[in-house]
């Protein structure tokens, strides 16, 4: 199974790219044999090869009009004796249109086939092709553009999966160990139940060690069922962690807007700017980043919007509302322009259900704690 989202969406853009190269291939290979083609030396290749067959024809029909002559020679008493003679010569006869015959058959191929080419040759759009060509290449490149950005977010996931998944195929290996233990355990726990005397049991025993490392088949069974309940509860819980972590990480986030003054507290401490700084650092050099501040953080930090503003790098977009208002409806407008829009907050938003980033579900929660930044759905564990 594969917990990637993006793997199906993946595999069409793969066979989009192969199908636009192929069809770019034909037309490449078509319009070089069009430059390639001598188009008068075909024709004259199929005039010649059509006087061939002509000439081949008339030699066959001469031919057999000799063969029908000698026929009514042959004859010395008919119908019992049949000039030797003449049964040569028309055995010969034979030979020689059995052979034009067969050269009136290929030169038919042949002539068949520069047919072919000629109607090929001339109803050719040349024009056409080579426009078909460039509006390939465009397409080509654009698709590339958009697989190469999308192959390295499904490549990002891939990464981030990996060890989960890797996990996941050991547990499902020992699974199968702990399943096909179990069952010859239970085979030899039956011989055990079906055998006549001890001498029988002493062999089953032996056996039993041999194979499995336990001289007994119930303590195995008991293990082994255990084991498998075990294992069978954990992979559910790691497939369930794999998807869910597999459709965060697919969230095709274009712009984070941050509630800048939830990343101002550790707990209930005022903490000031040293978390958003760290987190913007890390964040800007992978997507759009967007800092909304209550108006009351001038207070807090006793500054004003530029002084404010010239604590982050001049990359990152810091949004400061008017005096005396919160910043909440702000970052949820701006979220809901776009579906790509996600807000990192730990507000609840109550009284904005309505709108369209709460109800789609588009809000991050992060953690602050012991000078450590968590926000699991961007796999961010950072210190500042």
């Amino acid at each position: 199974m594969n917990y990637n989202p993006l793997k199906l969406e993946y595999d069409n853009k793969v066979l989009e790219l192969n199908i636009i190269e192929n069809e770019l291939s034909h037309q490449n290979n078509e319009l070089d044999w069009y430059q390639g083609t001598d188009i008068d030396e075909l024709k004259l290749k199929h005039d010649q090869e059509f006087k061939s067959i002509s000439d081949l024809s008339h030699r066959e029909d001469s031919l057999i009009a000799k063969k029908e002559s000698l026929q009514k020679k042959g004859w010395i008493f008919k119908p019992i004796i049949y000039n030797p003679i003449i049964a040569f010569e028309q055995h010969k006869i034979y030979k020689q249109v059995k052979k034009i015959q067969a050269l009136i058959l290929n030169g038919s191929k042949k002539l068949e086939i520069y047919k072919l080419e000629i109607l090929r040759y001339t109803s050719f759009d040349k024009d056409s092709n080579i426009k078909r060509i460039e509006s390939l290449n465009l397409e080509l490149n654009k698709k590339k553009s958009e697989y190469d950005s999308f192959f390295k977010r499904k490549e990002r996931i891939d990464q981030k999966l990996k060890p989960l998944v890797t996990e996941i195929l050991k547990m499902e290996s020992s699974l199968e160990n702990a399943e096909q233990i179990l069952q010859k355990a239970t085979d030899y726990d039956r011989e055990l139940k079906n055998s006549d005397n001890s001498y029988e049991k002493a062999m089953i025993h032996q056996s039993c060690e041999s194979e499995l490392g336990n001289s007994r088949p119930h303590e195995l069974i008991r293990e082994n069922k255990s084991k498998i309940e075990r294992l069978k509860r954990d992979l559910t819980k790691a497939k369930k962690r794999a998807i869910l972590l597999g459709k965060k990480l697919s969230n095709d986030i274009k712009k984070l807007i941050i509630d800048g003054n939830n990343f101002c507290y550790e707990g209930s401490n005022f903490v000031g700017l040293d978390p958003l700084i760290a987190l913007t650092k890390k964040l800007n050099s992978e997507i759009n980043v967007l800092v909304v501040f209550d108006s009351a953080i001038r207070g807090l930090l006793k500054s004003n919007d530029s002084q404010i503003e010239s604590k982050f790098t001049p990359d990152i977009d810091i949004h400061i509302v008017a005096t005396s208002q919160l910043a909440d409806e702000t970052i949820l407008d701006i979220a809901s322009d776009n579906a790509n829009y996600y807000v990192i907050s730990n507000d609840r938003f109550g009284d904005f259900k309505d709108k369209t980033a709460v109800k789609e579900n588009r809000i991050i929660r992060h953690e602050i704690i012991n000078h450590k930044i968590l926000i699991h759905d961007l796999s961010i564990n950072i210190t500042y």
